[in-house]
């Protein structure tokens, strides 16, 4: 075999040569080679060792082959290429179809001499290039006298001074057409000095941008003849035609006396922002102008280039700016919005109107020069029509490859002069994928040359397009939107009043929807708590909803999210929310990123911001990049949405920020805004809707479809506005305006004015406000002028009272006209029935206010007639015969009868100037807005605009008086009643399924099978991997699973039913085991916790639902394993099974009884020492027990009582995976040396719950267990309080955990603090030892992936360790002989410890009990930070007052410690009492000597008596 060596750069390519080195060998040895593969190393000579190969193959980039080559070249082997670069030139050079490319060529204006001194720098091109100009003046000599004669001087183009930034004298048509057609002859001979040769690499297409068809003609000439060499004189004719096209262009102007010079204006000015017909409209206004004004460039749809004389042009301009003001004003007039016409325009650094038909004679003079010299006069005269005669669509040149290749595949290398040209490409090609690649200078070509990577392509929007998936529910769209949430891509929007209350909610939720609870309407924690419970009512169990806030509402915000957060509050609950959508304002970068941060912790994984301007936008695209790689959304509305709206168009937004927005990967991008109708929904999923504009698809990846909702069926929309909505025409979508200079992109109602029935007023907050044209807009029109003339608002008094007499919030009355008895009167019949409680209150008072008033009682108290004192009893109300507060709430009209009943006077006394004053006070007294105007001041929007929508849901109310707020777009695709929001959001989907389809059979494109849209998911199984959150019975939590990989072996999903969608999540932990031999499997752990889910692949936007029936042996099954079942217990007792119940219930043990049993072991107290007391000081020698030991075999009763709480028919234990302990207390009944006596015994426990408690920390449920010794002894008494969180039902705060452990004690005394001892220990580094010892083998202080479960990244140090830690350090004896035995023991667990913490541990002294015994608080900080504290009742240590003998009395010892203490004092005192009845004396009374009262002995002193 012959033999070879395959280098290859493992960097090319993306690393694809490396992976296929094995496949690329085995085809050169199917061909004879003995193939040596071989990684290239560019420090080395690759032929060191090989020189008797045969072949020599490099796969590589063409920096790669390159080098190679040159190396090679003194060897004599064979070279075989390999492109596997990313972006090859070589690839290029070989025509291969995988790199399409095309080449482009600039034109006028454009900084040529920059690009020929660039090129100069290279000695053999500037040597080229010095020939080619003299070639081409030596063709030129017939006609050399009439070129000087035009020029004035010869012309030397390297003459010229090369500056960036203006061309000079090198603007002069005479040098300029020649000079850029020399650099781009130049960049061509540097191509192929590079090893690019365009006869062999054939472009696809080769543009020229105005005068840049010369290079096309080069080019093309190089392609014929086969290569540049061969192209030679050819090359040199088309130079010398470009020197002569400029010349005759120079001496035309000079005929038609065109100065090129006008002020700042040139011959030609670039319009950017304009469309033709708002160019040719401009151009008509011109008056009197010196000669055409052409349209010369087409660059894009809005972009074009003006030939012409100078001062036309500056004609021109001026009537653009007109314009400009023109359309400022009417936009500053809110007339109309959208993005107003102001064009950017700029004179090109030419001396010629190129491409004008006033330069029809300089094309004859350019054929009549070139017929004298010999040139082919048709190519000259096509050359030089191209270059000044004829219009230039580029934009059409450039969109026309789109159809000759694939656009995602597509190169086009831009080769100058300068890098404009690229620029112009690249606003056309945007969006497309094309690849643009700037090649104008030497150093970018010579770059381009060795790339070993792909240059950045322009984005490609396709890559947004919306797919047609196969689902078990049928044809789904598959869009960024959908992918992250598994909902379709129709939105319902928070939008008040309509998703104010929960039944629209939570019917298009259960049709799988994204809707959104508007937070507007949530104005308390009663009426959200309200709202939630309905919500929970009526959503199938696995669907959310989200939830839409108002930023810019400082009351609603610090409610719903600030200070009160009563929306995380209710999602750590477990409330099915999922997301949040940020509307009315967008918080600065930092509020954002924490905001992000903090609302994805708190359980919420989708935020979306409504931004409403350009600016808005990319303030979201800041805030994306920075939290990326988090997904956010971003809900972009224009202002031809309902309500409140701004003057921005949608259309206009999106396309002044779609590029900015798609680069960021992890932003979801929704639209929203005057899409009313299926259609139009589907044209912007689709993105067609970007086709008015000249623009490529611009898919949005969801859409919103919000005023299509105001009269659905489950819509609370009055009957009757729900039938002027449909009767309202709107605006069509289609509409055009008569004014060729007003935005395309919108369609307005003029501010203060009424268009196809629908109004632009201002709300009482002055924003601007659409609303149906009814009685309640004509109103509000007026009162907005009157509020701008407050002068009228006397004159006008008349006409206002009837105005707002005919909408739904009428005039008070003139108030001092009134009686009070028609004061009362009329406000009740304004306000009843009371849509809020605050209206009965303020009804009352009203009441209670006149009483005072006509009350005979001059001053003081006095007793009512009316009303009952509060507390009163509604019976012992009725026996008075008075009222009480519930009465008025029922109906206010007994309270008028028995007002003028007691107070006959109020049906003739006129209300008095100060009641007059003091009633609008009443109406403010609380934030609910009465549903009347009180008072006609300058305040009257307030009064009348303020809590205006409600009205539109009831029904008492008039169409006609009733502010309604739809869209005026898309009122007008309102044609059903009463239709179900699933239906209409249905109707949505399905035509942007169809268009969407259509396309894909259109391009032949397959549908795939998927089981969901969320991210793709191909199988059930997938899908649960998706899912960020899962439903466990009813509550919204983390699915553990979430982002683990298919076939994942420690999240392994099994089938347990496929048919019905049943599946088994089994969790296999990691325990401290997993190395032994075995696997650890003889020792006992927390080995696996199975999830039994149902995934509904028939129903979309459904979350994977834990499976109550099979959950609860689940359940049970974990919690034996946890409490130890199956272990040998530290105490030597096997633990086969849980305790039983007795089944006995009472009021005090509502779920029977458990009995258990452990033995007493000797070793219990040292070994739960060694994984506890161990953490301390040496200083400090443990007790023999603490009390905490006890606890460990007590677990199976614990779990036991634990399991047997039922909530409403199911076990509380569903929750296990949420339980945290909340409080531990422990009384030892005996001391401890007592308790000791008892070691070997068998030890009796009892164990119960207690109903368990909603609050604000969790369900609540509390344990009690006794130990009791085989004679019957109490030995202790222990407590077990648990919450389990994300129940939350109830904002009550857990009831303080009793002191002590609750134990029994005298009287106790405070004391001054005093800190008896302060040690610090170290947390373990894993919790095993202690779960061995403690019999608690909860997961999540054992496992990792255990922990995962509860949402903690590592195993928690359990709370119990700390305890018994903390029990330790109190009990232990120092070096003072100094310890405190526990008696009462009560540990409140606040914060985590995590594992290797270090925890200072401080007892401090806080009181003393009679007769002995002190109290300690003991406090565990984490740096600084409180995780725990607990309170200890300790025993009295034995101690005696010893006198020792005669030969040491003193007068008076003892006395100062009686003096002191008033344990000794007591002591003392009784001991007086005996010896004076019993010895008839005094103890007390000896003063002189001291009577022996004990023998010697030996004791131990306490430091306290």
């Amino acid at each position: 075999m012959k033999t070879a060596v395959f280098l290859y750069n493992p960097e090319s390519g993306k690393g694809k040569i490396a992976r296929n080195v094995g496949c690329i060998s085995t085809i050169f040895q199917a061909y004879g080679y003995d193939v040596t593969p071989q990684r290239i190393d560019f420090t080395a000579n690759p032929f060191d060792g090989n020189e008797t190969i045969d072949l020599m193959v490099v796969a590589g980039g063409d920096g790669t082959v390159a080098s190679v080559a040159y190396l090679l070249a003194e060897t004599g082997i064979p070279l075989l290429p390999f492109p596997a670069g990313t972006a090859n030139l070589l690839a290029m050079n070989l025509a291969s179809p995988a790199e399409p490319h095309a080449l482009a060529f600039a034109g006028q204006s454009t900084p040529w001499p920059v690009a020929l001194a660039d090129q100069t720098t290279d000695p053999s091109l500037d040597e080229a290039l010095r020939g080619h100009v003299a070639a081409a003046g030596r063709l030129l000599t017939p006609v050399a006298a009439d070129l000087l004669a035009t020029t004035g001087r010869p012309v030397d183009l390297f003459g010229f001074a090369p500056n960036p930034a203006r061309l000079g004298a090198a603007a002069d048509a005479t040098a300029s057409v020649e000079g850029v057609a020399l650099t781009q002859l130049g960049a061509l001979l540097d191509l192929e000095h590079l090893g690019y040769s365009v006869a062999q690499a054939k472009p696809l297409a080769v543009l020229g941008h105005s005068q840049g068809v010369l290079a096309v003609h080069m080019t093309r000439a190089i392609e014929a003849a086969g290569s540049i060499e061969a192209a030679g004189t050819t090359l040199d004719e088309i130079l010398a035609v470009a020197a002569l096209i400029g010349a005759a262009g120079t001496r035309r102007v000079r005929e038609l006396g065109l100065n090129p010079k006008y002020g700042e204006a040139s011959p030609m000015l670039s319009v950017k922002g304009a469309t033709r017909a708002q160019v040719e409209a401009l151009v008509a206004r011109v008056n009197n102008a010196r000669g055409p004004i052409s349209i010369a460039v087409t660059n894009s749809d809005n972009h074009h280039v003006l030939s012409g004389y100078p001062e036309d042009l500056a004609a021109f301009a001026l009537e653009a700016e007109r314009e400009h003001q023109h359309q400022a004003k009417l936009r500053e007039q809110k007339l109309h919005g959208g993005t107003v016409f102001n064009p950017t325009l700029e004179y090109l650094e030419v001396t010629l109107p190129f491409h004008s038909p006033l330069m029809a004679e300089a094309v004859e003079q350019t054929v009549s020069w070139a017929g004298a010299c010999g040139f082919d006069q048709d190519r000259t005269r096509a050359l030089a029509a191209e270059v000044l005669l004829n219009h230039v669509d580029w934009n059409a040149r450039v969109k026309a490859l789109f159809n000759a290749a694939d656009p995602a595949k597509l190169w086009i290398v831009d080769l100058g002069p300068g890098n404009t040209l690229g620029k112009l490409i690249g606003n056309v090609v945007q969006g497309t994928g094309i690849g643009v690649v700037e090649a104008t200078t030497l150093s970018e070509r010579s770059t381009l040359s060795t790339l070993e990577s792909e240059p950045e392509r322009t984005q490609n929007w396709k890559a947004f397009a919306p797919r047609v998936i196969n689902t078990p529910a049928g044809a789904k769209l598959v869009t960024k939107f959908s992918k992250l949430t598994g909902k379709p891509p129709v939105l319902l929007p928070g939008m008040t009043p309509t998703t104010v209350e929960p039944e629209i909610v939570a019917a298009a939720a259960n049709a799988g929807y994204w809707a959104e609870l508007a937070g507007g309407g949530q104005v308390t924690a009663e009426v959200f708590d309200r709202h939630i419970a309905a919500l929970e009512d009526e959503l199938e169990e696995g669907r959310t909803v989200e939830f839409n806030a108002m930023f810019m509402d400082r009351y609603l915000w610090n409610l719903q999210f600030g200070s009160s957060r009563i929306v995380p509050k209710k999602r750590a609950s477990g409330a099915p929310i999922d997301g949040v959508v940020v509307s009315a304002g967008i918080p600065e970068l930092d509020e954002a990123v924490a905001l992000i941060e903090s609302l994805q912790a708190d359980g919420l994984p989708y935020v979306s911001f409504t931004p409403g301007t350009v600016d808005q936008i990319r303030q979201v695209v800041r805030i994306a990049k920075a939290v990326a790689p988090t997904t956010i959304m971003i809900q972009v509305e224009g202002g031809e949405a309902g309500g409140h709206h701004s003057w921005e168009a949608l259309d206009d937004l999106l396309a002044a920020t779609y590029a900015e927005v798609r680069a960021c990967d992890n932003l979801v991008l929704v639209a929203g805004g005057g899409i009313g109708t299926p259609e139009r929904a589907a044209d912007y999923i689709s993105g067609q809707w970007a086709h008015a504009y000249g623009l490529p698809d611009m898919p949005v990846d969801g859409v919103l479809i919000g005023t299509a909702a105001m009269t659905a069926k489950e819509a609370h929309t009055s009957p009757e506005v729900k039938q002027l909505l449909v009767k309202t025409p709107g605006i069509p979508a289609d509409a055009k305006s008569d004014d060729v200079f007003a935005p395309q992109a919108a369609h307005w109602v003029p501010s203060g004015k009424s268009v196809g029935g629908m109004s632009s007023g201002l709300s009482h907050l002055h924003a601007d406000i659409y609303e149906l044209e009814n009685d309640s807009a004509e109103c509000g029109r007026l009162l907005v002028r009157v509020m701008k003339h407050p002068e009228e608002l006397d004159s006008r008094r008349k006409e206002i009272i009837e105005a707002l007499n005919k909408t739904a919030k009428p005039y008070f009355g003139d108030l001092a006209s009134m009686t009070y008895l028609e004061w009362a009167q009329r406000f009740a019949e304004l306000a009843f029935p009371w849509v809020d409680p605050t209206y009965a209150d303020r009804f009352q008072h009203l009441l209670q206010r006149i009483e005072a008033r006509v009350n005979d009682t001059d001053s003081g108290e006095f007793t009512s007639k009316l009303f009952t004192a509060d507390g009163v009893s509604a019976e012992e109300a009725a026996a008075a015969d008075l009222l009480t507060h519930d009465d008025i709430l029922a109906d206010p009209a007994p309270a008028l009868e028995k007002l003028a009943l007691a107070y006959p006077q109020t049906a003739e006394l006129k209300v008095v100037p100060a009641d007059v004053a003091w009633f609008p006070v009443l109406v403010r007294e609380y934030p609910k807005p009465m549903p009347f105007v009180p008072v006609i001041d300058n305040d009257l929007l307030r009064w009348w605009g303020q809590d205006q929508l409600w009205q539109s849901e009831d029904q008492r109310y008039s169409a006609d008086s009733v502010r309604a707020i739809p869209g005026p777009i898309s009122v007008a695709g309102i044609t059903t009643i009463d239709e179900p929001i699933a239906d209409i959001l249905g109707r949505f989907e399905t035509a942007a399924i169809k268009r969407v389809q259509d396309e894909q059979q259109a391009a032949d494109a397959a549908e795939n099978d998927d089981f969901a849209a969320l991210g793709e998911a191909t199988s059930a199984e997938d899908f649960i991997r998706k899912s960020p959150n899962i439903s466990w019975v009813g509550h919204i939590t983390d699915n553990p699973a979430y982002g683990t990989a298919l076939g994942d072996q420690y999240y392994e999903i099994r089938a347990f039913d496929a048919a019905a969608g049943k599946y088994d999540l089994d969790i296999h932990l990691d325990t401290y085991w997993d190395n032994d031999p075995d696997g650890g499997t003889s020792k006992h752990a927390v080995r696996d916790i199975v999830i039994p889910l149902t995934v509904e692949g028939t129903e979309p936007g459904r979350v994977p639902v834990v499976d109550r029936e099979r959950l609860i042996p689940d359940v049970y099954a974990m919690l034996a394993a946890t409490a130890g079942i199956g272990n040998t217990a530290i105490t030597g007792d096997k633990l086969t099974e849980m305790p039983q119940l007795d089944g006995k219930t009472s009021d005090e043990r509502p779920f029977a009884t458990a009995t258990a049993a452990y033995t007493l072991s000797a070793n219990l107290g040292f070994d739960h020492e060694a994984a506890t007391g161990a953490a301390l000081p040496t200083t400090l020698q443990p007790s023999r027990i603490a009390p905490d030991a006890l606890v460990g075999p007590a677990w199976p009763a614990i779990y036991t009582a634990l399991g047997s709480v039922y909530v409403k028919g199911y076990p509380v234990i569903e929750g296990l995976l949420n339980a945290v302990h909340l409080d531990h207390l422990i009384e030892l009944e005996v001391n401890e040396e007592d308790l000791l006596k008892h070691t070997g015994e068998t030890i009796t426990l009892k164990s119960w719950a207690e109903d368990y408690f909603e609050s604000a920390s969790g369900r609540v449920v509390t344990i009690h267990v006794t130990h009791t010794a085989a004679d019957g002894t109490l030995l202790a008494r222990e407590t077990e309080r648990f919450a389990i969180r994300g129940r939350v039902y109830s904002d009550a705060l857990p009831a303080d955990a009793p002191e002590f452990g609750d134990a029994e004690h005298e009287e106790i005394a405070p004391t001054p603090r005093r800190l008896l001892r302060r040690v610090k220990v170290v947390a373990p580094h894993d919790m095993t030892a202690f779960a061995r010892t403690s019999g608690d083998f909860n997961p999540i202080h054992t496992s990792t992936r255990g922990a995962r479960i509860s949402g903690l990244a590592a195993p928690l140090v359990h709370g119990m360790w700390l305890s018994a830690t903390a029990q330790h350090a109190v009990q232990a004896l120092d070096e003072k002989d100094a310890h405190y035995e526990i008696a009462g023991w009560t540990y409140n667990m606040y914060g985590m410890v995590q594992l290797d913490d270090t925890v200072e541990i401080s007892v401090e002294r806080v009181g003393k009990v009679r007769h002995g015994g002190m109290t300690l608080e003991v406090t565990c900080r984490i740096d600084g930070q409180l995780v725990s504290r607990g309170t200890a009742l300790v025993r009295a240590p034995r101690a005696a007052f010893v006198y020792p003998g005669q030969g040491i009395q003193k007068q008076g010892m003892v006395l100062d410690e009686r003096a002191k203490s008033a344990a000794a004092r007591d002591v003392w005192e009784r001991a007086d009492k005996l010896t004076r009845s019993k010895l008839g004396f005094s103890i007390l009374g000896l003063r002189s000597e001291e009577r022996r009262v004990g023998k010697e002995c030996r004791s131990r002193w306490s430091p306290y008596h």
